[in-house]
């Protein structure tokens, strides 16, 4: 958008805390699977090794699903990362990825404690709101309020326009289906036409018809 071409790269390990994400910053392991525009590459890579390939325009910071609700957490990881992010990549924006609460009855989040799915947003929302707050980020992206949302509006399906590599992972479709909303997909020759309307038109700053 804006005459670039957007580029989005992934450092991909499942379900990774903050905790774990600091330690790989300290031995900078190859412990990363990369992705790129939502296809895994294959590659192994460091923290450093992806930061430092270019000059990033924004990074993304998120804590697992599991420990996004404890803000106790988060630190000191998150501040020790994003002032080596700072240092690697003085020029880019910092935005803070917030995720979501999981389904209503869910035993993970009884594990933890919250016997309704809106008490486990609210404290995930609040711990986010002040990681934002305390590394100074230029924002929230904010996926958590996203699904609140389509839940508190009784809305039962939601169509699904993204990327191949997004739709193959199921990511979106998995934890629509979670919350008993039914992701709806483009056929074959849909798919097509948002992959033209993703690469062809968005990224390449034509107007989207």
């Amino acid at each position: 958008a804006g005459g670039f071409d957007l580029q989005c790269f992934n450092l991909f390990i499942g379900g990774c805390p903050l905790s774990r994400h600091y330690r790989n910053m300290l031995s900078q392991d190859r412990a990363y699977t990369l992705e790129v525009n939502g296809h895994s590459t294959g590659f192994l890579v460091s923290l450093d090794e992806a930061l430092l390939n270019r000059n990033w325009d924004v990074i993304t910071v998120q804590q697992a699903s599991r420990e996004s609700p404890v803000y106790d957490s988060y630190q000191p990881y998150l501040n020790e990362l994003v002032s080596h992010v700072r240092r690697c990549v003085p020029k880019a924006k910092i935005f803070v990825h917030q995720t979501w609460a999981y389904e209503q009855g869910c035993p993970r989040m009884q594990e933890l404690g919250y016997p309704d799915q809106a008490d486990m947003f609210c404290s995930l929302q609040a711990a986010y709101a002040r990681a934002a707050q305390d590394i100074r980020a230029d924002g929230i992206l904010p996926s958590g309020e996203v699904l609140q949302a389509l839940l508190a509006n009784g809305i039962e399906k939601v169509g699904i326009m993204a990327t191949d590599g997004t739709i193959r992972s199921k990511l979106f479709q998995q934890e629509l289906q979670k919350h008993g909303i039914e992701p709806v997909i483009p056929g074959e020759m849909g798919q097509k036409c948002v992959m033209s309307l993703i690469y062809d038109d968005i990224k390449a700053n034509r107007p989207a018809q």
